[in-house]
């Protein structure tokens, strides 16, 4: 019969040590970033003088689910995003984060005005006045 002994103190000694683990990411209230996200829909939407249905009739798209996006309740879809920026020259850099860059000057003051109106609920929104400047 074989003797096990050896190879397992070998295996042992062969074995590499843990690899250090990375830095834990931090928290994101993903909940009220689908709301600020909802939110510069919702300003989107307004800039371009359209109601929810029109807006939803534009894209092929329910009033219904619109509705969930502006609330928050869900996140848009990327392709809808896409669609914005194809239809209205508004950023997902916007939508999503709250950027100004890029933006033309009178899309970004009526963006702007828009979330200086919500800013009282969502402060987030309501970024300071030299953005504008920025953005042109």
């Amino acid at each position: 019969m074989a003797n096990f002994s050896n190879v397992h103190s070998m295996s042992k000694r062969l074995t590499k040590p843990p690899l250090p683990r990375a830095p834990k990411a931090p928290e994101v209230d993903h909940s009220r970033h689908k709301q600020l996200v909802g939110q510069r829909l919702r300003i989107a939407r307004e800039s371009t003088g359209m109601t929810q249905t029109a807006f939803a009739e534009e894209f092929g798209l329910t009033k219904d689910k619109m509705n969930h996006w502006e609330r928050g309740r869900n996140y848009p879809a990327p392709t809808f995003i896409i669609r914005i920026w194809e239809r209205f020259r508004i950023p997902a850099d916007w939508i999503y984060l709250g950027e100004v860059a890029g933006v033309r000057h009178e899309m970004a003051e009526s963006l702007l005005a828009g979330a200086r109106e919500v800013g009282e609920e969502f402060p987030e929104l309501a970024p300071p006045p030299a953005e504008i400047e920025r953005s042109t």
